[in-house]
């Protein structure tokens, strides 16, 4: 072998993980532009005609009004687009696609830090090619990417003990999405079993949510605005399931009526749930470190979308995320996480592609998984609190050998 070739090959050797994520983000960026062009139905319905009236508004101008329904932050964005060289389809996905990028970058760090470089890169390329990610940015045009990321970096920040950081990364996660909310039962546990940090962090959440509304309280927008818009959200579609296969879509109907009478006992329900789950893990004195943190921040998530009424089938974007994550950290989880992202895959490809499903298997199936999960994780945080308590423990010195004969 020539020595250019030999040297050539051991450079590339000893840079093949970098190559290899080089050649991932490539790829999956062209993925993303092979979609560019299909247009959702919520883009025709809702996105495009936000852009056009908040363009034909004055751009900025036109924040002083609601548009659509989303928050105000994400109304900002919209009318920075209005300024850009670019179709208003482009400006959106390609929005929403560069958080995938960051997102999988972050879930990746988060998996390195805690075991390897190579299972970080594995995660890193594993999300950019999760179905429900690429869908739901280059298809969709939908900005769940976005605030995940906001909420996974928020995660990160909590577990290496950064608080004030984590509540600002999470009141931005607000600022886009209010299923940011799946995440805040992480947040109150961690106060409660830590006392790390004070009662009054929680309220840098809509603190944030008010500065970045900045721009439009400026233009005269009531504060009432910022928060209203979220509760507008809730009260615009009320039915138990909204096609998400839950665990009410077992056997209620998505209509109005049976959300006027089931639908507080389903909140109470999942209150008493995650309450549940928050004494028991107090009860046992579980190990609360990075790993445990992730395991709760998905099992929180997967409790609220599964057991919550009006979910929608974008809903459980979170906990599909944080399940792939998990499933590089904890690998007797990729199976059900496969099976998680299968679920709601099946709910994308209904709306995008009008292929049909039967919600009510799938909801079965849901259940089946969570319960699955329910073993697989109490044993992942006994393991993890066996660890932790070992961990102190100095290694004591060698009896004698007198001793260890007798």
């Amino acid at each position: 072998m020539p020595k250019w070739e030999k040297a050539a090959c051991t450079w590339l050797e000893q840079h093949l993980l970098l190559i290899f994520l080089v050649l991932a983000t490539l790829c999956a960026f062209l993925a993303r532009c092979c979609m560019r062009g299909f247009i959702s139905g919520d883009a025709s319905t809702f996105l495009l005609p936000w852009y056009e009236q908040i363009k034909a508004g004055g751009g900025f101008a036109a924040l002083k009004a609601q548009v659509g329904d989303y928050n105000i932050f994400y109304q900002f964005w919209i009318a920075l687009f209005t300024y850009l060289p670019l179709a208003p389809l482009t400006a959106y996905k390609a929005f929403s696609c560069g958080f995938d990028f960051l997102l999988a970058a972050a879930a990746g760090w988060y998996v390195w830090r805690q075991s390897s470089a190579l299972r970080g890169a594995l995660t890193y390329a594993a999300l950019l090619f999760t179905p429900v990610v690429f869908l739901n940015s280059a298809c969709w045009a939908q900005c769940d990417a976005i605030y995940t990321f906001f909420v996974v970096a928020a995660l990160l920040c909590l577990g290496y003990e950064h608080p004030l950081p984590a509540f600002i990364l999470l009141g931005i996660a607000f600022s886009f999405k209010l299923q940011a909310m799946f995440i805040l039962p992480v947040f109150l546990f961690v106060y409660f079993y830590k006392k790390r940090y004070s009662i009054f962090y929680f309220a840098i959440v809509p603190a944030m949510m008010l500065i970045t509304s900045l721009p439009a309280l400026l233009l005269g927008r009531p504060v009432s605005d910022v928060f209203g818009i979220y509760v507008a959200q809730s009260k615009a579609v009320q039915a138990m399931y909204w096609g998400y296969p839950s665990f009410w879509s077992l056997f209620c109907r998505d209509d109005y009526d049976q959300y006027e009478v089931l639908g507080t006992a389903a909140i109470l329900l999942t209150f008493v749930l995650l309450l549940a789950c928050m004494a028991a893990l107090d009860r046992c004195k579980t190990a609360l470190n990075r790993k445990t943190l992730l395991i709760l921040a998905f099992w929180f998530s997967y409790t609220c979308v599964l057991f919550l009424p009006n979910m929608h089938e974008r809903y459980d974007y979170l906990p599909c995320i944080l399940a792939v994550i998990l499933a590089f950290l904890a690998p007797r989880t990729a199976l059900p996480a496969l099976v998680l992202n299968g679920i709601s895959l099946m709910g994308y490809v209904r709306f995008l592609f009008h292929v049909p499903s039967e919600v009510q298997l799938l909801a079965f199936v849901n259940l089946a998984v969570y319960a699955v999960y329910a073993v697989l994780l109490v044993q992942e945080l006994q393991r993890q609190t066996q660890l932790a308590a070992q961990a102190p423990q100095a290694p004591s010195a060698p009896e004698p050998v007198s001793s260890a004969k007798t």
